[in-house]
């Protein structure tokens, strides 16, 4: 036989002989308070399945409470899984979105850079070497290195007017130093700027805020 199924049996019977015994103990206690043997008897029928089914109860309800404790736990470890990995499912979207914000950023200035050349260029250069320009500033922007310049041609516009866009657009992109920027203007006006040196450009990017046909602006898109 089964062990514990013999386990079973014998606790059943125990709670049997408990329950039989509190209904006998109840039924004489009866007697002897001067009940009758008939009503003694029920009395203790009464007690002993009572005593029983109170038995299946109380088990019953432990019973629930013990395998409540074994599930919420195991739901709550299942949660708090779901909530640790759940983060990290998600990050490479984040970046990806976030990643999406600084391209569309770094787009913007670009464009409103090209608009500001336009606008102050167009009337003192080529069609060709304002495209030339553009693409330039572009490169400029994302740091890469600027090859096989052809000098942008300029007309009505004094050094202090090219001191004046190398710092606008210094300031606008805040990607590069000064010195690196006065290189930049140094290498794509190479005629306008022949006899000037990086570092005296560097030294008078900021000069005359106000002076000139390009003045010094907070920012390019106003």
């Amino acid at each position: 036989m089964n062990s514990k199924y013999f386990e079973h049996i014998v606790k059943y019977f125990a709670v049997l002989f408990a329950c039989l015994a509190v209904g006998a103990v109840v039924r004489i206690a009866s007697l002897d308070k001067g009940v009758d043997s008939y009503t003694a008897n029920i009395i203790f029928w009464c007690v002993s399945i009572l005593g029983i089914i109170s038995y299946a109860l109380i088990v019953l309800i432990l019973d629930g409470i013990i395998k409540n404790k074994k599930i919420i736990p195991l739901k709550n470890k299942v949660k708090n899984s779901a909530e640790v990995f759940k983060p990290v499912e998600n990050l490479e979207n984040i970046k990806k979105e976030q990643q999406k914000i600084i391209d569309q950023n770094e787009q913007d200035k670009k464009d409103i850079a090209i608009k500001y050349i336009h606008n102050h260029f167009a009337l003192y250069t080529s069609e060709e070497d304002l495209k030339l320009l553009c693409n330039y500033v572009v490169l400029y922007s994302e740091k890469n290195k600027v090859d096989n310049i052809k000098p942008i041609k300029i007309e009505k516009l004094s050094n202090l007017d090219l001191y004046h866009f190398g710092w606008n657009i210094w300031k606008h992109f805040n990607v590069r130093n000064q010195f690196e920027t006065a290189v930049f203007l140094k290498n794509i006006f190479s005629e306008s700027l022949k006899e000037v040196e990086p570092e005296s450009i560097k030294r008078h990017l900021k000069d005359d805020e106000m002076k000139g046909i390009i003045t010094i602006k907070e920012s390019l898109s106003d």
